[in-house]
């Protein structure tokens, strides 16, 4: 499955190289970014576009969507596209691998993970939704559960939690976008997503919600203080800082709009996710729109971050040997 993700990746990647640097005069500089997902977390920036925050700075944004946070950060490292979307993680094992990478913009604060359970496999187990958090945790012992990655904190975070309580979850890895096809199916017992991508079967009956991330139903040591960032190979923002403020001033731009003018929000919204309804609009605004206003990362939140994927049986062999302060571009 990870073979196949990856093959599909450098798909992906390809497709971004050869975009051009700069698009007219009167449009601005054109500007390629890798997404990891269609979610809302991993991919509310592309609101900035009909926002027209993109435009204030003189920027075209070029939006490419990836299978999972691990193969957009590939398409930093690659050179392919000079930013893009990924996770703490994923930075972490790019620099423990030598491949520099910082933070240009915190995106999503918090876990934004939404783990769902078919309904039909919770029936068999037993198990209320309501039950206490340990014992919805234990229930999982044993169940095929879809994340995005390996490498992705949803797996980390889940999983860490599991054993902590004596279970022992089997994770496969699929893109967002099919889970709830593949949860329909039964090919899967469950999976873990962010907003929208766990809405559909929760609304038409097929799961439940089991654990909710943004809700902090796990305890605070199995959950991340960052779900998504903005990154770019170091060299890449030393060599064009502008590029580098200018992404920032946008996404600090959006942050304002969500308090400021958040019906133009929901308009742009529905640009790129079209299906949901207003009341669907409404529950994921009201429950997530405090980690889209990511407030910026400090190295105390990153060091949070990597006693979290060390307690969840992350290999993080020289993590100490990182300069935390360096990570943040300010």
């Amino acid at each position: 499955m990870l073979r196949r993700n990856f093959l599909s990746g450098l798909c992906a990647i390809a497709a971004v190289q050869g975009i051009g640097e700069r698009t007219s005069a009167q449009e601005g500089a054109s500007v390629p970014i890798a997404l990891p997902s269609t979610s809302l977390g991993g991919s509310l920036i592309r609101i900035a576009e009909p926002l027209g925050l993109f435009q204030k700075q003189g920027l075209v944004p070029k939006f490419t969507v990836m299978e999972s946070a691990n193969i957009a950060s590939t398409a930093i490292i690659s050179r392919s596209t000079p930013a893009a979307i990924s996770g703490t993680s994923e930075l972490l094992f790019a620099h423990l691998r030598g491949q520099e990478l910082v933070i240009i913009a915190n995106t999503f604060s918090g876990f934004g993970a939404t783990l769902v359970l078919s309904k039909q496999v919770a029936g068999r187990i037993g198990i209320d939704s309501s039950a206490p958090v340990p014992d919805r945790l234990k229930a999982l012992n044993g169940l095929m559960i879809a994340s995005p990655s390996a490498t992705s904190d949803y797996t980390f975070s889940f999983r860490g939690a599991a054993r902590a309580v004596g279970a022992d979850v089997r994770f496969t890895f699929l893109d967002q976008t099919t889970m709830a096809a593949a949860l329909q199916s039964g090919a899967i017992d469950g999976y873990v997503a962010s907003a929208p991508n766990w809405v559909p079967p929760v609304l038409s009956g097929v799961g439940i919600i089991w654990l909710s991330g943004p809700k902090s139903d796990l305890p605070s040591n199995f959950m991340p203080r960052s779900s998504s960032s903005l990154q770019m190979r170091r060299d890449t923002a030393v060599g064009n800082p502008e590029l580098a403020r200018k992404l920032a001033a946008v996404h600090a731009d959006l942050v304002r709009a969500i308090d400021e003018r958040p019906d133009d929000v929901k308009t742009a919204i529905l640009k790129f996710w079209p299906n949901l309804s207003p009341p669907a609009l409404d529950l994921i605004y009201s429950s997530e729109g405090a980690s889209w206003k990511a407030k910026a990362l400090m190295p105390d939140d990153i060091a949070h971050d990597i006693e979290f994927l060390k307690s969840t049986g992350a290999k993080l062999d020289g993590v100490e040997k990182i300069n935390l302060e360096s990570l943040i571009v300010r």
